[in-house]
């Protein structure tokens, strides 16, 4: 595996290998290998399919080109084209003021369409009590087992009443480390997922794990981590401080959910250490 394939490896949540085809005019290949939940991976694939190119001015978003697809008994192969540009791992270190300024527009005109889509729907809150119970019977771990728990409780206050809910098309995993932006300055999305709940504010509140809690950067030293947050606040759109201030309390719940629902998964100090810090702060934000 070289660099660049290691690279993918590592910011991508899938769990897939990877493997990279280059070719002389400049037109890489990506192939990605699935061989769990096949089923899941190709709803993950259709979603990114049918991702519509955005474009207003100078400011462009689309999902990465799917080329080809097979499905075997025990694997799910996607070859897509391979974009070159800046990844959640470089932001910190590339990331400049006119990178910050293409972040944000990008991501406006992204949230502004899949918001204008959607319609309203009241949704029961036991949904989101009953994801939350399946996420604390998962959690081995000690430690945030107990900030869990806290945690559900809060959710269980705000849960006590329904909620009206933005329900559309949504990316379902929408951090830095599934958005690549390419040397044009176009906004590429990888590692599409089919979520639960299928809703635009799923992905403004994972734009948030990222720019409020810099999910993405949690390996990083405290200094360029401080780096980080500072592009970060640069960087948010201003359609997120709107979607927050309309859907308080449907936002909380997913914030908190979106946190919570990482616990199983934790499998190193760095990121137990991340996680309850960051779901300490949002209980009580």
């Amino acid at each position: 595996m070289n660099e660049a394939e290691k690279r993918i490896k590592r910011i991508s949540n899938s769990g897939a290998s990877f493997s990279i085809e280059r070719h002389p005019s400049g037109a890489h290949k990506l192939t990605k290998t699935i061989v769990s939940d096949i089923a899941r991976s190709q709803v993950n694939i259709k979603k990114q399919k049918n991702q519509e190119h955005l474009q207003d001015g100078g400011y462009c978003v689309r999902a990465v080109p799917i080329l080809s697809e097979s499905v075997g008994i025990n694997d799910h192969v996607v070859t897509m084209a391979y974009i070159d540009g800046i990844s959640a791992d470089k932001f910190v270190v590339r990331g400049s003021c006119k990178t910050a300024e293409q972040l944000k527009k990008s991501l406006e005109l992204y949230l502004g369409r899949i918001i204008d889509d959607s319609h309203l729907e009241e949704i029961e809150s036991e949904l989101f009590i009953k994801k939350a119970a399946a996420v604390l019977d998962a959690t081995n771990c000690p430690y945030l087992k107990t900030e869990l728990k806290g945690c559900f409780e809060i959710l269980q206050e705000i849960c006590m009443q329904n909620y009206y809910f933005p329900v559309g098309k949504c990316h379902g995993d929408l951090t830095l480390s599934n958005v690549i932006m390419a040397n044009d300055g176009t906004l590429n999305l990888i590692d599409y997922l089919d979520t639960f709940f299928e809703s635009p504010l799923q992905d403004v509140a994972k734009i948030m794990q990222d720019f409020v809690y810099g999910w993405s950067f949690r390996y990083e030293k405290k200094s360029t981590n401080l780096s980080a947050l500072i592009f970060c606040s640069h960087s948010t759109p201003l359609i997120c401080e709107y979607i927050a201030n309309k859907f308080r309390p449907q936002m909380k719940i997913l914030l908190i959910l979106a946190l919570m629902r990482i616990a199983p998964y934790t499998d190193d100090e760095v990121t137990r250490n991340w996680l309850i810090k960051a779901l300490q702060k949002e209980c009580v934000r």
